[in-house]
């Protein structure tokens, strides 16, 4: 007997994965454009070297500098509070902050393509723990939803690494795709040598 009743399942490699790779790919090329632009920088801000699925924890884009400092970029176009994908993004900074290969300049980077509640407070809890002497402090000046997060954080890591000495190494930035289009629209790689 054949049940009328369906369950319906996301297929690896389906419109929400297809999705996630289409905007990793985006947030490299910008790093990529860079790589090809010959506008004056100073070396903390000129792009030397990307690599995309590199071989480490965060292995979604690497960006070397020529200062010698790196980002190591998580691209995510949606992150809930919970789940998998949460924990498996605070794991694999935990990891790559404390491999060999981190270096003290460098930063941990999520590049998030939707703006929503999570992404403002996160940023707000990032900009918070910058501003802290240490997670005592920190956590007498976060409101209800920021410990929240704060403490969801916390319970993704193994114990040996703190919520507050990772989240000092990390940065959010929330582009979504159209901002990145219009990004690239601006764009004049025009002087871009060949």
């Amino acid at each position: 007997r054949v049940s009328s009743e369906r369950k319906l399942m996301t297929e690896p490699g389906g419109p929400s994965n297809q999705e996630g790779v289409y905007y990793q790919n985006s947030v490299a090329s910008q790093y990529l454009a860079e790589l090809l632009s010959l506008q004056p920088t100073s070396p903390r801000e000129t792009v030397v070297e990307v690599r995309i699925e590199a071989p480490s924890h965060v292995d979604d884009i690497v960006v070397r500098y020529a200062d010698g400092h790196r980002d190591w970029i998580q691209a995510k176009v949606n992150l809930g509070l919970s789940g998998t994908p949460w924990a498996r993004l605070w794991q694999s900074f935990s990891s790559q902050a404390r491999d060999a290969a981190f270096n003290v300049d460098d930063r941990l980077v999520i590049a998030m393509g939707r703006r929503n509640d999570l992404s403002e407070q996160l940023l707000a809890l990032i900009e918070r723990v910058s501003n802290s002497e240490d997670a005592d402090e920190l956590l007498d000046r976060l409101g209800p939803q920021l410990r929240k997060i704060y403490l969801a954080i916390e319970r993704a890591l193994p114990k040996d690494i703190s919520a507050f000495r990772l989240l000092r190494l990390t940065d959010l930035r929330v582009q979504t795709q159209s901002d990145i289009d219009i990004w690239f629209a601006r764009l004049d790689l025009g002087s871009a040598s060949a």
